[in-house]
């Protein structure tokens, strides 16, 4: 009797000893939750280093930005085509926002515009400062080949009377890469603002003088205006 009251309780401790030890699965779940919370705290660690500022932008996403980003200044890595592209884009829609407003001559808008009351009055929007006769103009910014030619550079024609001075300008709104097909926007005596296509083997055609390049030039593009082109807008810290 003794001895099977023994046999008995070795069996139970045994028992009880084996239900004590957790299964292979959970412990290899076990394991794997302490590498997954290793891996979050070094995860978030590494996110609050000194690589990254954590904020939130106008619509309330978090955003992970580096230095240069939250200080609104040019890292270095090249995006200025980016920026450029928004800076003519805006030039284009806003140029377009006064199609139809009537000519008159020395006007210099937003009711009534002349040719280079126009371009001084878009560029200035931009913070760019041309002058305000097509004359004065045509010797801002650099000159330029048609095959250089992109949206935002300005055009230049003679007079009615035509001859090499400068009398009339508009601004580039297109340019077709494969036919060589140049859109323009400008102040023209007769409509007023309108977009027109270049050459039109006609009137233009035979009184165009260059094109000159703006949006480069120190002269023109004020400090604030650099400055915008390249800055980012700096969201509020958390």
């Amino acid at each position: 009797m003794k001895q099977l009251i023994y046999i008995l309780s070795i069996a139970l401790t045994a028992v009880a000893m084996r239900a004590a030890e957790p299964s292979t699965d959970v412990a290899a779940r076990d394991d794997n939750k302490a590498d997954t919370a290793a891996e979050s705290q070094y995860e978030a660690s590494d996110m609050f280093s000194t690589d990254r500022i954590f904020a939130v932008d106008s619509e309330g996403d978090v955003l992970a930005l580096n230095p240069w980003e939250m200080l609104g200044e040019d890292d270095g890595l090249g995006d200025d085509f980016g920026t450029l592209a928004s800076l003519q884009s805006e030039l284009v829609d806003y140029a377009s926002s006064f199609l139809g407003t009537r000519y008159r001559h020395g006007a210099k808008g937003p009711k009534a515009f002349d040719c280079s009351g126009f371009t001084s009055y878009v560029f200035k929007n931009f913070g760019m400062s041309l002058s305000s006769s097509s004359r004065a103009q045509g010797v801002q910014g650099r000159k330029i080949d048609k095959d250089e030619v992109m949206v935002g550079d300005l055009m230049f024609f003679s007079g009615r009377r035509g001859g090499q001075t400068i009398g009339h300008v508009g601004m580039v709104v297109d340019v077709d890469e494969l036919t060589g097909k140049i859109k323009f926007i400008h102040a023209a005596t007769s409509q007023g603002v309108v977009i027109q296509s270049f050459p039109d083997n006609g009137y233009y055609s035979q009184r165009f003088l260059q094109f000159r390049r703006v949006l480069d030039d120190d002269d023109v593009i004020s400090l604030e205006a650099r400055d915008n082109r390249t800055a980012k807008s700096a969201p509020s810290l958390l």
